[in-house]
């Protein structure tokens, strides 16, 4: 049974990506999910991968500015992340960071904001003591919550005026995630108006990108472990253009694992989820569903996405991808991530740009 030890591997930390290429010009690693074979290609290439009646899925979220930096009396410096609000944005849970928190305190936030500790712990509730509008006052206040492996390899020039822009899709739309869904920041309006010319389905989900997504999978076997939940819509054209396009006998495209997990969950929500025909339907709500070898994918067919840090949830999810073989064996999971490990080695070797502002990779 396959370990979070086995999703492991080291990279130099110059490979980082500490800031975007200009849209469109990324470098593209193309993988086959039937072969061991995999190529860097060209975007004029890449974009004639895709075909007329395909569809290809992206995710509309838009990432909060969610990281407040917060001057203590003490003179240190403290941060309250914001994940996500319940009583109209009034109440909140947040992580924080140097802040000394007891039930009851109430801290000053940047802007002359207070706001109460309602319960303290890895995970804080707060409440603001008087109305705010939370979105508004997040971009007047707040940073851009990069991922960490970026934000320590900056050094003191942590947060950039430019990443409320590049850390965000060309079609953001609805405020939620605390992370973007990096395999869409590629991409120029402009290129999805070629798409659509060619007769590709553009279509749209929405899933906000939660804190999880940061963290390494705990230790243990994947198939024992919990994944974080993140909140998901699954809308009637989005599921109505994928089932002409499976009929037609055409590709189903998602771009990101943001959009692979939606998509997969929208099928288990439809109770056809490991049925001989499974079937994708409107889904709206929460999801846990965790993508590891041994998973059979239900409708995404060819997946566009970012490399991914060690032990996390998106790499175990591109390992499941990797191939079209259902692993039989552990032995048969293990090539699987095998396989994928052995791809980022060559991207390594050819110093590809890593992680959330790195190059793309095409597994079809």
């Amino acid at each position: 049974m396959l370990e979070t030890s086995d999703l492991e591997f080291e990279y130099p930390d110059e490979l980082v990506a500490l800031s975007p290429v200009s849209k469109g010009t990324s470098r593209i690693l193309l993988v086959s999910r039937d072969r061991p074979v995999y190529e860097e290609i060209n975007w004029s290439r890449f974009l004639s991968l895709f075909k007329s009646g395909d569809t290809l899925v992206l995710n509309e979220t838009r990432v909060l500015p969610a990281r407040l930096i917060v001057n203590r009396p003490s003179g240190k410096k403290g941060e309250v992340f914001f994940l996500s609000q319940t009583d109209n944005g009034h109440v909140w849970q947040v992580l924080t960071k140097n802040m000394n928190l007891k039930a009851g305190k109430v801290i000053e936030l940047p802007g002359q904001i207070k706001a109460e500790v309602m319960t303290p712990g890895r995970i804080t509730t707060i409440r603001f003591t008087s109305p705010v509008d939370t979105i508004g006052y997040l971009n007047e206040f707040g940073e851009v919550p990069l991922p960490p492996y970026i934000t320590e390899l900056r050094g003191t020039d942590k947060s950039r005026s430019e990443d409320k822009e590049s850390y965000q899709t060309s079609w953001a739309k609805s405020w939620g995630s605390v992370a973007a869904p990096t395999a869409g920041l590629h991409f120029t309006k402009a290129h999805l108006d070629e798409l659509e010319k060619a007769g590709v389905n553009i279509r749209f989900i929405t899933l906000h990108v939660g804190a999880g997504t940061f963290m390494p999978l705990d230790e243990g076997k994947l198939k024992e472990l919990e994944l974080h939940s993140e909140v998901v819509e699954v809308g009637l054209e989005t599921c109505q253009s994928i089932l002409k396009t499976q009929a037609a006998g055409k590709c189903v495209w998602a771009c990101g694992t943001t959009v692979a997990r939606a998509l997969e969950s929208a099928v288990w929500g439809s109770g056809t989820g490991g049925t001989n025909i499974p079937m994708i339907a409107p889904f709206r709500g929460e999801t846990k569903l965790f993508i590891h070898p041994g998973y059979k994918f239900q409708v995404v067919e060819a997946l566009l996405t970012n490399f991914h840090q060690p032990r996390s949830s998106l790499l175990a999810l591109v390992a499941a991808f990797g191939s079209r073989v259902i692993p039989a064996s552990t032995q048969d999971a293990r090539s699987s991530v095998e396989k994928v490990k052995q791809v980022y080695k060559y991207a390594i070797e050819k110093k590809f740009r890593l992680f959330s502002y790195g190059d793309l990779t095409v597994w079809r």
